[in-house]
């Protein structure tokens, strides 16, 4: 069993025990203990942005750290899980950073770290920068594209709350959260993703042709959330450790937000529930993960389950809870789970089941898999109701040709 994962037999009990309503609220929380972030802090942050930041971080019950250029420089990373680099200048932080300190965050994001980018903190992940018109090509490359500003609608140096479209309502970082927001931008980006760059756009603005202002991405093992507005920044509400811009009116927290993108970030685990409409009914198969799911498919025929996973880095692990009237098998061990072309057994497999629903628990590396769940029996091709309704036809069709016969014999 996963010694990170300790009380995953029992959550899978649970899981079960809870079909069909599964409610589980996931908290901020790393492979091991508390989360840890470095919160960047030295020339060309803007404080405002950095003290809120670390108010939420804290409310959010992680452990926060300023670091420096030169801690950076010099390793300090492998210490944490997550780097936020707030707004603020993005030419000071190239200067300070240098090609270490840029290499020391490339580093730490492929191996698996966190990277959360606000305003110049996002232009700064980009691959280049469009300012005013003119490009700069000295950022770290964690997004592959380029960053653009400011928006015509709010010159700079002015600031202003703007209308935030949330554009996907189901990655994990926003399907929870209402279909607009109101956040305050100074000056950030609009994020262009290169042709073919495997980026999720999340919000747009309501402004400028709707350009996107919130993106998430990947670079190596790790994950990459930008945002060109500033949803750290509580305009009526001094939890923020501010004061400058309470006169602004905020329609709501916007800490939300951050909250989901920090759960991503730190590849928490998620329950998903895929429903799978068959005949009359739809059938819920519920998992329970700490990697990215998709591709899922149930085959019929060759009694099937299947997806693909994009395991975290270290151990990732997957539950699978599947309605025994869906798939099923005669005994445990008749189960087969594949890794890609390869089977999974115990230890790294565990099953338990109730009259209903059978959970699978399995584990792997950090790496992208193609998983097949495949069971003994299946639910029929055709309804049950459907199998009684043709019966009956052929039944009666068989009648009435007797009839028919018996009644031409007769004449």
């Amino acid at each position: 069993m996963n010694k990170k994962f300790p009380l995953l037999t029992f959550i899978s009990v649970i899981l079960l025990l809870a079909i069909p309503k599964i409610q589980l609220i996931t908290p901020v929380a790393a492979a091991e203990g508390t989360p840890k972030v470095a919160l960047y802090n030295d020339e060309g942050v803007w404080l405002e942005g950095a003290s809120s930041l670390k108010c939420m971080f804290e409310w959010m019950n992680t452990s926060v750290t300023y670091v420096n250029a030169s801690d950076i420089k010099n390793g300090i990373l492998e210490n944490f899980d997550l780097l936020c680099i707030p707004g603020g200048w993005t030419w000071n932080y190239y200067m300070s950073l240098g090609t270490l300190g840029k290499s020391e965050i490339l580093d730490f994001v492929s191996n698996g770290g966190g990277y959360m980018g606000i305003c110049a903190g996002a232009y700064f992940a980009c691959d280049y920068i469009v300012w005013e018109g003119s490009s700069y090509y000295y950022p770290l490359g964690l997004f592959p594209g380029h960053g653009d500003g400011p928006l015509e609608a709010v010159p700079w140096p002015t600031y202003n709350m703007t209308w935030i479209n949330i554009v996907n309502r189901t990655h994990p970082i926003t399907k929870s959260l209402p279909e607009r927001m109101w956040i305050l931008y100074y000056g950030g980006p609009t994020f262009h993703p290169f042709e073919g760059a495997d980026v999720t756009i999340l919000g747009r603005y309501d402004v400028n042709g709707q350009q996107p202002a919130i993106v998430a991405t990947q670079y190596g093992s790790g994950r990459v959330f930008l945002s060109g507005p500033h949803p750290e920044i509580e305009e009526d509400d001094p939890r923020d450790g501010t004061w400058g811009d309470d006169y602004l009116d905020d329609r709501g927290s916007d800490w939300p937000l951050l909250y989901e993108a920090v759960k991503w970030l730190l590849w928490s685990p998620e329950v998903k529930v895929f429903n799978v409409p068959w005949g009359e009914e739809t059938y819920n198969v519920t998992t329970f993960s700490n990697s990215s799911l998709t591709e899922f498919n149930f085959n019929q025929s060759l009694k099937q389950i299947s997806f693909s996973v994009n395991g975290p880095p270290g151990t990732g692990f997957c539950n699978v809870t599947i309605p025994k009237r869906l798939l099923n098998s005669t005994s445990w061990e008749e189960w087969i789970v594949m890794l890609d072309d390869s089977p999974i057994s115990a230890p790294t497999l565990d099953i338990v089941d109730n009259a209903t629903h059978t959970s699978l628990y399995f584990t792997y590396g950090s790496n992208i898999y193609n998983i097949k769940i495949i069971g003994t029996n299946v639910v029929p091709e055709f309804p049950t109701a459907m199998i009684l309704s043709l019966f009956m036809i052929a039944v009666l069709i068989v009648i009435v040709l007797r009839r028919s016969f018996s009644w031409q014999k007769g004449k």
